[in-house]
């Protein structure tokens, strides 16, 4: 008697887009305290809204069958669930924006699908498609650590010129810019270096009494300096940057000061990465990886601060300093003798290239170095900046100078919540390793696309490891067994 082939299973999608956005959306990184703010005061970035726009066509699609209108509500309902989780995720901002765009995403896939009707979304698992779903989960295990972002910088260094500044590398290093903010005309500040950069008041920033004359004043929602592209500021080599600075509160993160940074490129912040509010100098090294040197000194709101990062290549040195005295705090990443290059925009008051690190509060005297200050220059800025000053600057008492001493740097401990783009990887991760079970074993495929999807993930987990915060890296097994759950859930045998 011929033997009877087992029929593919087939499996349904609607389920599984569902989860699959969640993941990258929904599931908090860490929590907080609700924050309501950006939901009022949204941002109108083209590439985040292109992106959410895109994420929801698929949901559009697949949950067509069920009607042009339900299926929008539907996607809206998503949308508003994952956008109200957002408001006590750490490093994640709700906003009506982001609301809208993932609901036009979803009437673009219902209306799609009147152009390519869909009258059941599901696909057959056969043999061939589970090999391409292995191959693919191969492919994003290795990914893991490659996030939307890295993607966004490589392509945008591949379109840029190759010009760079060489001062402070194969040539001496000088004076790039300084912004006093006492030189504004038709919303342009004007740089008092030597190379005049113009930087660009957006949103009808302020400005307020500084430490030396006018200093900016930022919302620390939408008002910043843009500086543009300078290739003056594309530094190789040494670098130092300063300001002063008088925080109005803090961003739950990193409030950044000057930045550059996307990949690669320099930032000077203050942050709560690894314990209490300190200093952040952060760069990227020839290799690409960033290399940081944080403060060990907590800051406050409502006082002035100089704070000031120094990359010293030839020592291979990073040093941050506050009020002019050392403030050396944990090092993060190997300190390399050149810097990687950003060519991204600068700003003042942002990060670059991304929301949700802004400064609320005031900057004053800021400068750009393209060689590394000694300890007896930063001191010497504080204070001819402290005493030229009609506002009271209170220095603190960090302690004695200890230049003699050799120091040990202490590596950093990881504190700094993960991209929430991990959580849907590791989903995803799941669910093609359970998509991939399911068309080799269609009849016993559960328990393997549950355990191969947990031992796929705790393989992959050390790669992320620098990344994440330590508690957090263990989580991420469970949502691969997860991502299997829900392929499980969705297939519907089909009779032979």
């Amino acid at each position: 008697m011929p033997s009877q082939s087992v029929p593919p299973q087939r499996l349904r999608l609607s389920l599984l887009v569902c989860v699959l956005i969640l993941s990258f959306t929904a599931i908090p990184s860490g929590l907080r305290s609700p924050n309501v703010e950006r939901v009022f005061h949204p941002r109108f970035g083209v590439l985040d809204m292109v992106a959410n726009t895109i994420g929801y066509i698929p949901l559009g699609f697949v949950l067509a069958r069920r009607g042009f209108w339900r299926s929008v509500g539907l996607g809206a309902a998503l949308s508003l669930f994952a956008e109200t989780t957002q408001l006590f995720s750490i490093g994640r901002f709700p906003s009506l924006v982001d609301l809208t765009t993932n609901t036009l995403g979803a009437a673009l896939g219902a209306g799609i699908s009147r152009v390519w009707p869909v009258v059941d979304a599901a696909i057959d698992v056969t043999p061939r498609k589970a090999t391409v779903a292995a191959g693919v989960a191969v492919i994003v295990g290795f990914a893991t650590h490659v996030t939307t972002q890295d993607v966004e910088d490589a392509l945008r260094v591949a379109a840029s010129t190759p010009d760079v500044n060489t001062r402070g590398s194969s040539t001496p290093g000088r004076l790039e810019a300084l912004w006093t903010f006492d030189r504004v005309h038709s919303d342009v500040a004007l740089d008092e270096s030597e190379n005049g950069l113009r930087g660009r008041i957006v949103n009808q920033t302020s400005f307020a009494p500084g430490v030396n004359g006018a200093a900016l004043s930022l919302n620390g929602v939408d008002q910043f300096l843009d500086v543009g592209e300078p290739v003056a500021l594309r530094l190789t080599g040494s670098m130092t940057i300063s300001a002063w600075i008088n925080a109005r509160k803090f961003a739950p993160r990193d409030a950044v000061i000057v930045s550059n940074r996307g990949r690669s490129g320099f930032q000077l912040d203050t942050t709560e990465s690894f314990g209490p509010r300190t200093i952040g100098f952060r760069l990227a090294n020839i290799a690409g990886q960033q290399m940081a040197r944080y403060g060990k000194t907590t800051l406050m709101t409502n006082r002035w601060y100089h704070v000031a990062g120094v990359y010293d290549a030839e020592l291979k040195k990073l040093d941050v300093y506050l009020d002019g005295r050392l403030d050396d705090g944990c090092l993060l990443g190997r300190v390399t003798s050149q810097q990687r290059v950003s060519r991204a925009t600068t700003f003042i008051g942002r990060r670059s290239e991304r929301t949700g690190f802004e400064f609320a509060g005031l900057v004053d005297n800021v400068r750009v170095f393209s060689r590394a200050l000694s300890q007896s220059e930063i001191r010497q800025q504080f204070e001819a900046d402290a005493s030229a000053s009609s506002t009271t600057i209170v220095s603190l008492d960090i302690g004695e100078e200890e230049t003699h001493i050799e120091r040990a740097d202490v590596a950093c401990v990881p504190g700094d919540p993960p991209d929430g783009r991990f959580s849907g990887m590791f989903v995803g991760l799941g669910m093609l390793i359970a998509v991939a079970c399911v068309g080799t074993w269609p009849t016993a495929y559960r328990m393997p696309s549950v355990l191969l999807s947990f031992i796929a993930a705790l393989l992959v987990v050390p790669s992320v490891a620098p990344l994440v915060p330590s508690v957090l890296k263990w989580f991420f097994p469970f949502l691969a067994a997860a991502g299997a759950v829900a392929v499980i859930v969705s297939v519907r045998s089909q009779r032979p």
